[in-house]
Formats: structure tokens, C-alpha cells, sequence
């Protein structure tokens, strides 16, 4: 597990390809333990139980932001079953009001981590299923799971996830189990960590002090997935990593609202114009056609790794993939023709003398 860590930090010193932000990686000989997230990281999915009162946090998801005692249970890719106490708590805005099952927050103890020689990153998000629909709800958590995946192949500088399917065990009373899959989100400390920077929570950051480059994949990228849901100004569903004063890099994340997930109860932004969800908008700085070629040219270049991806989820149905592949191409077909792109993602910007 070691070496997946410093195999993970060296592609922030390896990679040569456009686009990857100058973000110094943990030096290898500072590396803390492994923590709970690394050894929960599987190939395919992984089987996790969380055990608590079920039965009130699900009567008070909507007004609760109330940790409460649980357990948690897993085996590792050994087999070796493990239980570690854990705290759970309803998180989230929109999906904890609209969702039949609301998105959670699992804290563990830092003593209990150290006690299994774990490190001190101890918080996860865990994106469970929306809706009581099982197979809608299934389709839904791995869509929004493959684009996080997609954001990772475009940029380290991004959420590692894990897909699990959970059984929901509850403490008080034995209502029929309840199943569902989701999806594992690493410690935003742990992701800063990782990146070699500290994290950074402030609103209404000037643009000029954004990691250029990452900035525009990060943008580029929440346009090819059609997602308005984030903000750089209002510090929406995205964590800021800081390097120094004027080199901070955006790391994007919920992407239920996306075009590519085409969640039922998603909804368009009508004040960026949208008539669908499926509408793209693109919300990042403005650029000429030269700034933007390199970006349009690091999409293209790992296109065949994108559209791979959603093949060999093996998971994901056929039609999920046959609609997902063809809202991606319309993307490619965009960035195709770059001086057509740039003013499709501009349309007010003065593109004269710009070449």
C-alpha cells in the first residue's frame, strides 16, 4: 500500500503532458502511515457495512448536522475483516432535503485510527444512493462516480473515490435492510496533504492568484460533464489547495447536477441560461484561443482514456454507456475546432486579433 502512495505522489514530479500545476509532492521520506482511505482502495468495488441508529438519522436528515455513534465494517482485499468505531452524521444541502436517503459524513477517532497503525486523516464522505429506486439509484451513483474517475485521468490534482456497496445495519429497530452503493471520498486534508499544500477556505478569491493551469482544466473539465453546480467566487463544491498567496489550485467535486449524470432531480441554472441540465455553460476565466489551445489539446489527448473508462465499468448498463459516450463526443466535437470553441465557451469575449 506504501508504493501506491509514492507511486501516486511521483506523477506530480513524472508527468510531462500540459496541464498538470506545478504542485510539489510530499517528499518520500515524510510520508505519514497509511491511512483508512488507502486501505479501503480496491480495483472493483468494496463491501462496507455501517452500523447505527438508522432509524433517527433518517427521521432527522433534514434538520440534523449532529454526529451520532456507529460502527464500521469492511474486510480488506486480505479478507481480514476489520470494525472500527465511527461517527456518522447527515451532510449535504440539496440531496439531505430531495433524497430518500441522504449523503453522510464518517468521522473516525484519531486514537482508534493509531491504534490499527493508521495516519490521522479521519474524515470521509460517503455519497450513498438518492433514490429507494434500487437499479435507477445504482446507475446514478456509478455515473458521478466515473466522472470523478475522469477528473483523476485529466489532473492529480483531484478526489480519489472509491465505489463500495453498503448495507445499512440500525441499532433500534430491524426494518428490511437497506442496500445501496456509493461512493468513498478521501479526507480533504488527506488531498492536501497529498498535493503538498494546505487547505484553504475563503471565499471571493481575485482570479489572478488560481493556479492557471488548473484552473482551466478544472473548468474545461466541469464543462465536459455539463456541471454549473461550482463556484470559484462563492467557494462552491470546490476545495482550494494553497501554495502560496498566488498560486492556489481548485479541486472540483459533486457532480450529481452534471449533464453526464442526468440525475432526475437535478435541476437547470436559468440565470447562466440553461434550459436543461444538459446544457453546457462554462464557468472559468476568460482566455483567448492561444491560452486555450494546450488546455483543448490535453482533453483530446487523453480522450481515448475517458471514453475506455466508462467502457470497462462493468457495472454501468449499456445504455448508460451508449448516452454517456455520446454526451462526451459532443464535448470533443466542440473542442475540435479550437477558434469555434473558444467563442462557444466565451460568447460575449471579442475575439478580434485573437489567433
Amino acid at each position: 500500500m506504501r508504493n501506491s502512495i509514492v507511486t501516486t505522489l511521483l506523477l506530480f514530479v513524472s508527468i510531462a503532458a500540459f496541464g498538470q500545476p506545478d504542485m510539489a509532492p510530499v517528499p518520500v521520506d515524510t510520508l505519514l502511515p497509511v491511512g483508512i482511505f488507502d486501505i479501503l482502495q480496491s480495483d472493483g468495488f468494496m463491501e462496507i457495512s455501517v452500523k447505527t441508529d438508522m432509524t433517527h438519522l433518517l427521521e432527522n436528515k433534514k434538520i440534523s448536522n449532529e454526529y451520532q455513534n456507529g460502527k464500521f465494517m469492511f474486510k480488506t482485499d486480505d479478507k481480514v475483516s476489520r470494525t472500527l468505531p465511527v461517527r456518522v452524521k447527515c451532510r449535504g444541502r440539496y440531496r439531505r432535503m430531495r433524497c430518500d436517503f441522504p449523503p453522510l459524513k464518517l468521522k473516525f477517532k484519531k486514537n482508534d485510527l493509531a491504534a490499527h497503525e493508521l495516519n490521522e486523516f479521519n474524515e470521509i464522505k460517503l455519497v450513498t444512493h438518492c433514490m429507494n429506486e434500487r437499479e435507477k439509484s445504482k446507475e446514478l451513483v456509478l455515473r458521478e462516480y466515473i466522472a470523478y474517475k475522469l477528473c483523476n485521468i485529466l489532473t492529480p490534482g483531484s478526489f480519489r473515490v472509491q465505489l463500495v456497496k453498503v448495507r445499512y445495519l440500525n441499532t433500534k429497530k430491524k426494518p428490511k435492510k437497506i442496500k445501496g452503493w456509493g461512493i468513498l471520498i478521501e479526507d480533504s486534508d488527506e488531498l492536501a496533504h497529498r498535493m503538498g499544500g494546505s487547505k484553504y477556505d475563503k471565499m471571493g478569491i481575485p482570479a489572478e492568484c488560481f493556479n492557471t493551469e488548473q484552473e482551466k482544466i478544472i473548468a474545461l473539465f466541469n464543462y465536459m460533464i455539463g456541471n454549473t453546480d461550482w463556484s470559484c467566487m462563492m467557494s462552491r463544491n470546490v476545495e482550494f489547495i494553497k501554495y502560496s498567496d498566488t498560486d492556489i489550485a481548485v479541486v472540483p467535486y459533486d457532480f450529481d447536477f452534471a449533464g453526464l449524470v442526468n440525475a432526475p432531480y437535478a435541476v437547470a441554472n436559468a440565470g447562466l441560461g440553461q434550459q436543461t441540465i444538459m446544457d453546457r455553460v462554462y464557468l472559468g476565466e476568460k482566455a483567448t484561443t492561444v491560452e486555450m489551445r494546450p488546455v483543448f489539446q490535453h482533453f483530446i489527448d487523453n480522450k481515448n482514456a475517458i471514453l475506455t473508462t466508462i467502457d470497462n465499468n462493468k457495472l454501468l448498463k449499456v445504455e448508460s454507456k451508449d448516452e454517456m459516450k455520446a454526451y462526451l463526443q459532443s464535448f470533443f466535437d466542440i473542442i475540435g475546432d479550437e477558434e469555434t470553441a473558444v467563442k462557444k465557451l466565451f460568447p460575449e469575449k471579442n475575439e478580434e486579433g485573437d489567433k
